[in-house]
């Protein structure tokens, strides 16, 4: 439980920490989404791979809750558009 709590209060900080791992690619939608809305509110200026973007943007269309800033980790490409217009109609 201990373990736990020490995760969960690295993971909620205010501080860098270039040793918390990235998510996988099996995360939790949630997770994920924390994961980069951290990264960008901490300007730790690391970038997502291109694998990470597909699971972002996958991410999103599981959990809809985002916000405006993390549309910059999707991927941009066609293929992603036609993604994102099928997941709106």
């Amino acid at each position: 439980m201990d373990d736990a709590l020490a995760v969960k209060a690295k993971w909620l900080g205010d501080s860098p920490d270039e040793d918390f791992p990235e998510p996988g690619p099996n995360a939790a939608a949630k997770v994920t989404i924390d994961y980069w809305q951290r990264q960008r509110r901490l300007d730790t200026g690391k970038q997502p791979s291109d694998a990470a973007r597909w699971r972002m943007l996958e991410a999103c269309l599981e959990d809809p809750r985002f916000y405006y800033g993390d549309l910059e980790y999707l991927p941009d490409t066609t293929l992603s558009h036609d993604r994102i217009k099928q997941f709106l109609v």
